[in-house]
């Protein structure tokens, strides 16, 4: 069954391919369009898993009660952040701060950045984890559960193989505004899947729940977004840096909790 759930996504793959090269020049100039086609292409996924687990019986932990490595998300994520943006200052990140901080007191600027935690890190987390939600119920939902068998560690890597093959089609087709060029947005995108595959097992299996691994997603990018918020990047090679420089901090992170060890693995089951 699990080759058909596959199968299953490789038809709705080639199905949005074709949906996107149709109606692209019909709408072009219409990024809208092309957004919520990705948001509905991401929970695909999702509704694969729901009817599969249920076909076969296969019981998805998505919601539990939240324990402390859920309520440590935003601490990692924003501290993760914070490390790739203090290290892209010396390329620029912080040249050009966001016009609200000007000619203000600095009383007034930590009111504003922390203004800012709550209308933009807070509420992008909240949207983003309702959109990754959809594809981490297949990943480190239905997936993990068909494939732990395996082994923890195997399975961390199959599960980032495919969902990197999965993203492929909106990677090149979706609209995708201040990136370089193509070629870096797939790059980028493959090896942040890699870095963020045995990370979000972490959460999912310590948190024993499917959404702590989509909150832990969630507000990654959430606070990646924050930062450039407060401090807007127009270049696009600065942005890369800083990009670079987050996938740098989670792969430190996971050499802390030992998570690229088949046997530090063994000992999570």
């Amino acid at each position: 069954m699990t080759k058909k759930s596959l199968i299953t996504l490789l038809l709705v793959a080639i199905l949005f391919v074709c949906v996107q090269v149709f109606l692209r020049p019909i709408l072009k100039g219409t990024p809208l369009f092309s957004q919520s086609i990705a948001i509905l292409y991401l929970w695909i996924p999702g509704i694969v898993a729901l009817i599969f687990a249920r076909m076969e019986k296969v019981k998805i932990p998505i919601f539990v009660r939240p324990n402390r490595y859920f309520y440590f998300i935003p601490f990692i994520t924003i501290a993760i952040c914070l490390f790739a943006f203090l290290l892209t200052i010396p390329f620029g990140s912080a040249n050009n701060p966001n016009p609200v901080f000007l000619h203000q007191t600095f009383l007034k600027t930590i009111g504003y950045g922390v203004m800012f935690l709550f209308t933009s890190y807070l509420f992008v987390t909240l949207i983003f984890g309702v959109i990754f939600l959809g594809g981490e119920l297949y990943w480190r939902g239905y997936l993990l559960e068909k494939w732990k068998e395996k082994g923890l560690f195997q399975a961390i890597w199959l599960i980032a193989l495919v969902w990197s093959l999965w993203q492929l089609p909106i990677t090149v087709l979706s609209y995708s505004p201040g990136l370089p060029n193509l070629a870096v947005n797939i790059i980028w995108t493959i090896a942040l899947n890699f870095v963020l595959s045995p990370v979000l097992t972490y959460f999912r299996v310590k948190g024993k729940s499917v959404i702590t691994a989509a909150a832990f997603y969630s507000s990654l990018m959430a606070s990646f977004l924050y930062f450039l918020v407060l401090f807007p990047i127009t270049e696009g090679k600065v942005l890369g840096i800083y990009g670079s420089w987050m996938i740098l901090g989670l792969i430190v992170y996971s050499l802390i909790l030992k998570l690229y060890s088949s046997t530090a693995w063994e000992k999570l089951k």
